[in-house]
């Protein structure tokens, strides 16, 4: 009886033991919990605290303006790179209004540089106005051409014909034999676009015609120089000779008659004739 109450007892102690094992497990695990929560809170509420610090970034530089600096419907804003691999002295902006080219849009010893993008500014105000004042008078529908040349420091041009406004936003500027030309991303289509072919097309057609012109003025030389010829001709002819002047020869008195002084001066010769009175 008593071993039986002794091994109960030890049984009970154990269970009591196990419990209390437990708890104390609990206890620890939850203390470790809430440990992690509160440095999550705390590393959290640090983060919201303090300042954002990133890596400092170099600020793009400012590029320079070709033209004046302005806003509004009519102004255009091309950022232009110069990969002419010439330094650019002269930019100057013709609309299809205009006979010659404006002064220069870039300020006394200002070079653009090789390599170097800059942004043009450009005023079509005047532009449109003429060309709103041409498409009333022919009563048909008509976009301005603007056309650009350039001056290089070796004091050679070149243009950028027909140059598209409305259509670019940054474009390569160009030159390969003297031809300059355009590359840019087209805002409408959004493909690239090269200039190339059109600008050697129109070089062609302008050299055919310039080559025109100049046979139509040596035909026109000589048709000229023909009609004076025939001018002075006709004027030769149309004057009279002039009769050669010379002295008529006087004229003789008639010869005398031989016959009649030897009549007149024979003493025999009478009425009688040759036969004389005594024959």
């Amino acid at each position: 009886m008593k071993k039986q109450m002794l091994i109960s007892g030890i049984a009970v102690l154990a269970a009591a033991g196990m419990v209390l094992t437990g708890c104390n497990k609990d206890d620890s695990s939850s203390s470790e919990s809430t440990a992690e929560t509160t440095a999550e809170i705390a590393t959290a509420t640090t983060e919201e605290t303090a300042p954002a610090t990133e890596a400092p970034t170099e600020a793009a530089p400012e590029l320079k303006i070709i033209g004046t600096q302005a806003e509004g419907d009519s102004i255009y804003q091309v950022t232009l790179q110069n990969h002419t691999g010439k330094e650019i002295t002269g930019v100057s902006v013709k609309d299809s209004s205009q006979e010659e080219f404006p002064e220069n849009m870039l300020e006394e010893s200002d070079v653009f540089a090789k390599d170097e993008s800059r942004i043009l500014y450009y005023d079509a105000t005047e532009a449109l106005s003429a060309n709103d004042t041409e498409e009333n008078a022919s009563d048909k529908a008509l976009t301005p051409e603007y056309t650009i040349q350039l001056t290089f420091a070796d004091n050679t041009t070149a243009q950028l014909h027909q140059f598209p406004f409305e259509d670019v936003e940054e474009a390569e500027i160009k030159l390969e034999d003297d031809l300059a030309y355009l590359v840019y991303t087209s805002v409408s289509s959004k493909t690239e676009v090269n200039t190339k072919e059109a600008e050697q097309m129109l070089a062609e057609t302008a050299s055919e015609a310039e080559a025109q012109v100049d046979t139509a003025d040596v035909d026109t030389e000589d048709d000229s120089y023909q009609q004076e010829q025939q001018t002075v001709y006709v004027e030769e002819s149309e004057t009279p000779a002039e009769t050669p002047s010379y002295d008529a020869p006087a004229e003789e008195p008639p010869a005398a008659d031989n016959n009649s002084d030897n009549n007149a001066s024979d003493p025999n010769s009478g009425c009688l004739g040759d036969e004389g009175l005594f024959n």
